[in-house]
């Protein structure tokens, strides 16, 4: 047919060797382009991403090669799936036309949309086209599938599909694509199908419901060679799905002669053993976290449910395993996700650990320290939900040593958390805006008041900071302080600072009030290795003979030096001499409180320097210990008692003396410690 489009077309038909017989056309006749028919997707009607759905045309000609298009934007732009030869397509001789058709797998990562359409076209002649009369929509799947050819070497491949679906059933589901396949050919004949009880002679395509969390599913293929060849599964859109780690492909004999990861093996994996005629892939609800922690101690979480908790599957090199309760206690069998725990590791290491998502996680604990692990998101301090309100005291991480939690919490670690009083708190997803808890900011507004003495203790493990923060006694010093107090001590081989502070770990910073003299160890604690430590801190302002740094028999004067070296077995105290009022007598005053359970406070005033005894005595007048035992310039001091004999061991209630020697001074006071 000519390519030039006229209505004015006639036909003249003529003997060659005699141009008297002939014959013409009564009429004109039009010669057009043809044309193209789309019949679906032509309006209406839902599709699901990775689903099966028909693509069907008709033409009035043979068309050397069509192209399909789609748009998810009514039109406005068009994006092509695919080209047809005519070879793909058939002439209907009852229709008189011709007609293609294509099962076309939806693109799994197209954005949702209800304006789609459908184009078909002549590659060759765009003038030709038709496009789907109305809009369809495409929506996410209620499900996943992977799809995977099967070749035996030298015998080509079979294109098998497996995948989960809201409305699938352990039969075959016609609306979802799966039919039924004729009874296998004769032996010689390369064919694989997926098979079971409820599958009849077997199918191309095997959709189940979703398993529970942490459980499986089986799709069990049957494989019959037509030679002695290789069997080769590849697989298709498993790295895409990121379902990664919930895949094994087992042979059904003993389900050990083939039993391996798909994740680990790859996109294919190839069967040389011409025994196995069966194999088996099995699908785990679940989901993987890698996690990686550093050489030596972490403070870890699981941050999920875990498939197996056993300690020797999540962490199977881990020299160790701590968890606490009260105190610290090995762990060698099971991991709970609602615990943190103390793993020492021999080197840098990553796992791949299974299991399902937990969004949210109530805890019931007891007042005190507790380590706690998290759910599989990052949540706020703000958005904890306590029971009884308020009952946070304090949260810490670990990170080669502990550091105060302000904001967020993560699923990979464990975290310190301390309880004022029995009670629970509930983990939930936040909405991933970061939050400063509203106890934190309280905190920062009182610390802005004070000034700050930071004194930073420098090793080969790495830098410290513990802090004094002088205040103009307006704050509540004893809230405050109870914030900045650290967990108990890690185990052994960690670098750890820390201030002492009556009956409790040691605080990672104190607040004292300016107007009173104060003194306090600075307790430090290493690793082996070099035992030698930098104590630094910015002097600028400082007044001479105010702020003193003491170890062993040295007292250094930190205004006119702003470090020192010293040894970890050296005992290195920090003392603050207060700005004096006029001073012009000794004074012991009434310890408080009075009585006292389980510490009091005893306050003095030093007129002249000089060697200050503050002793302990019971009622016989035995020493049960020392308080104070230095020199000391004028002014005013306290020192905590926390009932405790100078053997470090808890004393007996009842009646105690307390006396103070300074000079020529002497005062002795009495004190009741109930228990």
């Amino acid at each position: 047919v000519p390519g030039e489009e006229t209505s004015e077309y006639l036909v003249s038909i003529s003997d060659t060797a005699d141009p008297n017989i002939q014959d013409t056309s009564d009429g004109t006749f039009s010669v057009g382009s043809g044309f193209i028919h789309v019949i679906s997707p032509n309006g209406g009607g839902t599709w699901e991403k990775m689903g099966t759905c028909p693509i069907e045309w008709e033409a009035d000609i043979n068309i050397e090669l069509i192209t399909i298009e789609i748009s998810l934007d009514d039109g406005e732009t068009w994006n092509g799936i695919g080209d047809f030869h005519r070879d793909d397509y058939w002439y209907d001789e009852e229709a008189g036309y011709w007609h293609g058709s294509w099962d076309w797998q939806v693109y799994h990562w197209y954005n949702n949309s209800d304006t789609c359409l459908i184009s078909i076209s002549d590659r060759f002649d765009r003038n030709r086209f038709d496009e789907s009369d109305e809009v369809f929509s495409i929506v996410d799947m209620p499900g996943w599938l992977v799809n995977m050819q099967v070749d035996e070497d030298g015998y080509g491949g079979i294109n098998l599909v497996f995948g989960v679906h809201a409305s699938a059933t352990d039969g075959i589901d016609e609306d979802l694509g799966e039919t039924e396949l004729p009874q296998k050919l004769p032996a010689g004949t390369f064919d694989v199908r997926f098979t079971g009880e409820n599958l009849g002679r077997g199918t191309l395509k095997d959709l189940r419901s979703e398993a529970a969390p942490n459980a499986s599913v089986e799709y069990v293929i049957d494989i019959q060679r037509a030679g002695s060849g290789n069997v080769t599964f590849y697989f298709h859109q498993i790295w895409e799905f990121e379902i990664k780690g919930m895949f094994r492909i087992q042979d059904t004999v003993t389900g050990t002669i083939i039993d391996e990861d798909i994740w680990e093996i790859g996109q294919q994996y190839t069967i040389t053993n011409p025994a196995i005629t069966q194999v088996k892939i099995i699908y785990q609800n679940a989901q993987t976290w890698d996690r990686g922690y550093g050489p030596g101690w972490n403070l870890a979480g699981l941050g999920f449910d875990a498939v197996n908790t056993d300690v020797e599957a999540v962490f199977p090199n881990a020299i160790s395993v701590y968890g606490f309760d009260n105190e610290y206690q090995e762990v060698s069998t099971k991991l709970s996700p609602e615990k943190g725990y103390w793993i020492n590791l021999p080197e840098e290491s990553w796992y791949r650990l299974i299991g399902s998502v937990m969004n949210e996680m109530t805890l019931d604990l007891s007042a005190g320290w507790h380590i706690i692990g998290m759910i599989s998101n990052n949540i706020n301090i703000s958005d904890i939900v306590q029971d009884p309100v308020d009952n946070i005291v304090t949260i810490y991480g670990f990170a080669g040593g502990y550091y105060l939690v302000e904001d967020r919490l993560s699923p990979e670690w464990g975290y310190w958390i301390k309880l004022n009083n029995s009670g629970s708190i509930t983990l939930r997803s936040s909405d991933g805006a970061e939050k400063r808890s509203a106890r934190k900011n309280l905190i920062d507004e009182l610390v802005k008041k004070c000034n700050k003495i930071p004194i930073t203790l420098s090793s080969e493990f790495g830098e410290k900071t513990v802090s004094i923060y002088l205040s103009d006694g307006q704050m509540e010093m004893k809230s405050t302080n109870e914030y900045f107090e650290m967990p108990p001590l890690p185990p052994v081989g960690i670098y750890d600072v820390r201030i002492p502070w009556g009956n409790t770990n040691g605080l990672s910073s104190v607040v004292i009030d300016k107007y009173l003299s104060f003194e306090t160890e600075i307790d430090v604690m290493m690793p082996v290795g070099d035992d030698r430590i930098l104590a630094s801190w910015d002097n600028e302002g400082f007044e001479p003979g105010r702020y003193m740094i003491t170890y062993g028999n040295d007292v250094i004067d930190m205004a006119l030096e702003d470090k020192i070296i010293f040894n970890k077995g050296s005992r290195l105290r920090f003392n603050y001499m207060a700005k004096e009022r006029i001073i012009k007598e000794y004074r012991l005053m009434n310890n408080y409180p009075n009585p006292f359970n389980p510490q009091t406070t005893i306050a003095y005033t030093i007129m002249s320097a000089g060697k200050v005894e503050l002793t302990l005595y019971n009622i016989l007048g035995q020493e049960v210990t020392k308080l104070v035992n230095n020199y000391r310039q004028p002014g005013n001091y306290t020192v905590l008692w926390d009932g405790t004999n100078k053997d470090g061991k808890e004393v007996s209630g009842g009646l105690y003396l307390y006396r103070l020697k300074v000079n020529d001074f002497v005062e002795t006071k009495r004190m009741m410690f109930i228990k």
